[in-house]
């Protein structure tokens, strides 16, 4: 199957548990479904409302650390009042894309608006841009990736996380799945979802449009 890789790198990363509302801020390993569309939103200068495509990613960072962060604490009346918090941030992420769409090459060449891995303040760019050809397999091993719940051999955190959210204010989720987090490495099987990048020699799980439905 022919397909866009395209990584994309950054100084720091941080993707926040969803049940973490105050206090310490830790971060997920792998960027969830939601936000890589809307990282691929900001480059195409408009939401993905419809997923048409192929979409797959892997995520590696060299070390994680602790920062501290001022926060704003809206209460009654717009008051508000401030606060520190400790949040863990990711350093020197790099985020692989793999999109089976082609022609979204040119967004990522010239991307409308500033690309992000998490916060505001974790600026990202685009480091290459390939047209590869992915291998269909049935069993690989994967690393830094996220697969639903149920795929076999999968080991990792358990944790529910949005697939995909309205483009109305303030966001709705229009759906959220179980998924395993997959920092290490692990032997998968799966007839239909896995594919081969033959030139990194590394797994890699694609979500097929239907998925997003």
């Amino acid at each position: 199957m022919k397909a866009l890789k395209i990584r994309i790198k950054g100084l720091t990363a941080s993707f926040r548990y969803p049940l973490f509302i105050s206090g310490y801020q830790p971060t997920l390993t792998v960027p969830p479904l939601s936000t890589v569309l809307g990282l691929i939103s900001a480059a195409a200068g408009e939401i993905i409302r419809r997923v048409d495509f192929g979409l797959g990613y892997n995520f590696t960072y060299q070390a994680r650390a602790v920062d501290l962060e001022t926060a704003y604490e809206i209460g009654e009346k717009l008051s508000f009042k401030t606060n520190v918090w400790r949040r863990e941030f990711l350093y020197e992420p790099e985020l692989t894309l793999y999109l089976t769409d082609l022609n979204m090459q040119s967004i990522f060449k010239k991307p409308v608006y500033q690309l992000l891995l998490g916060r505001s303040q974790d600026l990202a760019w685009v480091a290459g841009i390939d047209e590869i050809e992915l291998a269909k397999v049935d069993k690989t091993i994967l690393k830094g990736c996220l697969v639903p719940a149920g795929v076999q051999g999968a080991v990792g955190p358990l944790v529910s996380l949005p697939v995909i959210f309205d483009g109305g204010y303030p966001r709705k989720r229009l759906k959220t799945e179980k998924f395993i987090i997959i920092d290490r490495e692990c032997q998968v099987r799966d007839e239909k979802n896995l594919y081969l990048d033959p030139a990194e020699g590394c797994g890699v799980f694609l979500y097929e449009p239907e998925y997003f439905c």
